[in-house]
């Protein structure tokens, strides 16, 4: 791959970089590319186009590694046929990949058509307002002298043939109701004339001017668990939804007029990926939608995965403001839905990988360290959303992930708890996974020198907050679209006991035996409650450097073996424990519920 980045294209692809993947996090979608060209296997000198997508999951244009080498040949003889479809294309996509992990983006055909080395394809939300609410002969006029303005064809091939048979022009082409292609002889000339083309667009509709609102939205987060149980119903699969109310949109929904625009114009929000916008209104949609309008509370959308779900909601926010701009400036107007079915029809060739918890929402206690920070980054892993509790402020910075919230809250805290349960409703729209790990081991101390507050203290944590989780989240845990799970975090110690530790061994047999009442209890409502007794696990706060070396010269060994002190002579790490919790949640564990597994290497006092 180094052969195909020289010196000059690694300096490219920073320009497209630098300036590309702001506007990225706020676009449906946004493709850069360069058209150089390398020496075959065979030596002999070929054209590629190399092209980077922007990053579903961040917005951001990719690192040169990251980007895709297609060989150009392929996809203009495909543009030289007299017909194709998308299978051809998809095939053509496919076999001319020299390079790259990702199936291709279908508009690299239209990178290939235009013979100019550096093109990108973008979706400007300004673009997006005047499309709906401008007439094409108007915007026409606007761009004339600029660029071509292209009328949008849901068929890529012949849009891309259409492309490659317009004379060179300097700057782009307009795409409407589909976006923005720009062109240029190198990358900065090629955002040159990016910020050029959408400054007509803004100019149209930079009179109009919002009044600034302060106004806050209705605290009514307790009827997303129920619509987000419909929703997944609906798709078939878990939904993520995310709440905007933001002053701007409860303004934006709340004015009839406007929310009648949104509701009828799908391409605001859908493209080709997503379906469209609906106004709640207590009737049912035949599709689930992406934006759901609902007065007082917001905009809230509607996606498989929280980066998704952010991006939608990015969108729909700056589309939204700006078509109240184009209304405020001229309140006549009447809007356009000229070509916006056409826009909406059009479909990708590569469906999006879903990963096993893609939807699904976890929320895991003493998320800040060890265990539960091991827990964290397994489910995210998995696709899932993950809200983290710790009384710990580090909780905050334990994952740098847009599916992760990290909240600073005391277990021990009935008012800290349902509050952090709101948050997580409110972020994400509900709960399916609820792993009980927070816990607190004290210094060691004989029951006839234990005094009543330390005993009280260390069960306020390890039982009586794990008591209060449960309680709280059942409501959200019953309307998981998969049903809910727990998981709590257990111990050797329940089975087998050691010398003082009177306090953790009583609290830790106690929550086994509460999980095993919500396992019998909960049962009717599918939710499935088990328990993980792991042991031994030293890379935790519990087991500092120091403590580590005295266990183990009090048995005479190294630390090393101190570490491996088990049937298996195997080391437990945290992330070990994390990985079998997120596969307790998961399908395998689907017809298990009250189950105890022991994690220690094996130990002949538990076995």
């Amino acid at each position: 791959m180094l052969t195909l980045f020289n010196a000059t294209i690694q300096t490219e692809i920073e320009q497209f970089q630098k300036r590309l993947s702001r506007e990225a996090a706020t676009q449906t979608g946004l493709t850069v590319s360069i058209k150089t060209s390398w020496w075959t296997p065979s030596h002999e000198q070929e054209e590629i186009l190399l092209l980077g997508s922007a990053r579903t999951h961040s917005g951001a244009i990719p690192a040169p590694a990251d980007w895709t080498a297609l060989r150009l040949a392929p996809l203009r003889d495909l543009l030289r046929l007299p017909a194709a479809g998308p299978e051809d294309l998809a095939n053509a996509l496919q076999y001319s990949r020299i390079y790259g992990n990702t199936q291709p983006p279908p508009d690299a055909l239209l990178h290939a058509a235009i013979a100019r080395p550096y093109v990108c394809t973008t979706e400007p939300a300004s673009l997006f307002a005047v499309f709906s609410a401008f007439p094409a002969s108007e915007i026409t006029g606007w761009y004339a002298q600029q660029a071509v303005v292209q009328g949008f064809e849901p068929n890529l091939f012949r849009l891309g043939k259409s492309l490659a048979g317009c004379p060179e022009h300097g700057t782009g082409f307009i795409l409407m109701n589909r976006g923005l292609l720009c062109t240029g002889r190198s990358a900065a000339e090629c955002l040159e004339h990016y910020a050029m083309l959408v400054g007509i667009a803004e100019r149209q509709i930079g009179n109009g001017r919002p009044v600034a609102s302060t106004r806050a939205g209705h605290d009514r987060t307790e009827i997303l668990p129920h619509l987000r149980r419909e929703l997944s119903t609906l798709a078939d699969h878990p939904l993520i939804l995310a709440v905007d109310d933001s002053p701007e949109i409860l303004d934006i929904v709340d004015q009839p007029e406007l929310v009648q625009v949104l509701s009828g114009t799908p391409v605001s929000v859908s493209l080709a990926s997503m379906i469209g916008v609906t106004h709640v209104d207590g009737s049912q949609s035949a599709r689930v939608p992406r934006v759901i309008l609902k007065p007082g509370l917001g905009a809230i959308a509607v996606a498989q995965a929280t980066p998704e779900a952010i991006r939608i909601q990015t969108i729909f926010h700056l589309w939204a403001a700006a078509l109240q701009r184009v209304i405020q400036a001229r309140p006549a107007l009447t809007l356009s839905e000229t070509g916006l079915e056409e826009a909406l029809g059009w479909e990708l060739f590569s469906t999006p990988e879903r990963s096993p918890y893609s939807g699904e929402v976890a929320l895991v206690t003493g998320a800040a360290s060890g265990i539960g920070k091991a827990c964290v980054a397994s489910f995210l892993a998995r696709g899932s959303a993950v809200v983290g509790l710790d009384i710990n402020p580090e909780v905050q910075l334990t994952a740098a992930h847009p599916a992760y919230l990290g909240l600073v809250c005391d277990i021990t805290d009935e008012t800290a708890v349902q509050d952090s349960l709101r948050q997580t409703v409110r972020k994400f729209g509900g709960l399916d996974m609820l792993v009980l790990n927070a816990g607190l081991f004290p210094s060691g101390a004989n029951i006839e020198k234990l005094s009543t507050g330390e005993f009280c203290q260390v069960l306020n944590v390890n039982l009586n907050a794990n008591l209060v989780l449960m309680r709280e989240a059942f409501p959200l845990l019953r309307l998981a679209p998969r049903y809910g799970r727990v998981v709590a975090v257990g111990s050797k110690n329940t089975k087998a006991p050691g010398f003082g530790a009177a306090a953790y061994s009583a609290s830790k047999a106690a929550v086994t035996q509460l999980a095993r009442v919500a396992a019998l209890e909960w049962g009717s409502d599918r939710i499935r409650v088990n328990i993980i007794h792991p042991d031994a696990v030293f890379d935790t706060g519990i087991y500092t450097k120091d403590v580590l070396e005295a266990r183990a010269a009090h048995y005479g060994i190294t630390v090393e073996q101190y570490k491996k002190r088990n049937l298996l002579k195997a080391e437990i790490t945290s992330h070990d424990v994390a990985e079998l919790i997120a596969e307790m949640c998961g399908p395998l564990f689907r017809t298990i519920t009250g189950a105890q597994i022991q994690m220690d290497g094996g130990n002949d006092r538990t076995i």
